[in-house]
């Protein structure tokens, strides 16, 4: 109630030292805080992403395909370019910040790479999910289904401990090779 004010009628008044305790026990040095943000953080990104993987998916399956097929034939050389091109990252922004041009292009670049890195994740879990459906022997899904399933099985793999995260990465680093190599999916390898 701020000076001078009338209230007429009744005045609630809420405790605010409960809610900075509420909020420094789930952010306290104990991880059991922090995993349950985590694990929402990780819930609601996971569903973003095979929202948009699967309308990707619907919209442009060709790209898709002549990605995930060229890292699944040339998959050395796709690793070593999405190596490269993770790599050249940074050192590209760094030129790009030197010219006063460039500047300007360093948001178009990092929408370059977050959409090539997605491209990738989603041709790499395509296959993952091809793969996933061979295994439990059902043929003839179809390129949405074996995306859905490859996430699923991606996302699933991230929570295991240790080895989950590194598996994630490498299927970045792929997809990203595959994107790469492709040109986005417009060019066959």
């Amino acid at each position: 109630m701020g000076k001078g004010a009338d209230v007429h009628g009744t005045l609630t008044e809420i405790n605010s030292s409960n809610i900075s305790a509420a909020i420094s026990d789930l952010l306290s040095d104990d991880w059991e805080g922090w995993s349950w943000l985590f694990a929402i953080f990780s819930v609601v990104v996971f569903f973003a992403i095979l929202i948009l993987a699967l309308l990707i998916v619907a919209l442009i399956p060709k790209p898709i395909q002549v990605i995930a097929e060229t890292i699944k034939t040339n998959t050395f050389k796709v690793s070593l370019s999405g190596l490269l091109g993770l790599l050249l990252i940074v050192p590209i922004a760094v030129l790009l910040t030197i010219s006063v041009i460039g500047i300007v292009l360093i948001p178009l670049e990092m929408i370059l790479v977050v959409s090539a890195a997605l491209l990738g994740f989603i041709a790499v879990s395509q296959l993952v999910g091809r793969r996933v459906l061979m295994l439990i022997k059902r043929t003839g899904g179809g390129v949405i289904r074996q995306t859905f399933w490859g996430l699923i099985t991606l996302w699933l793999i991230g929570w295991i401990p240790y080895v989950g995260w590194i598996i994630k990465v490498l299927a970045v680093v792929l997809g990203l090779g595959g994107v790469i190599m492709t040109r986005f999916g417009t060019k066959e390898v």
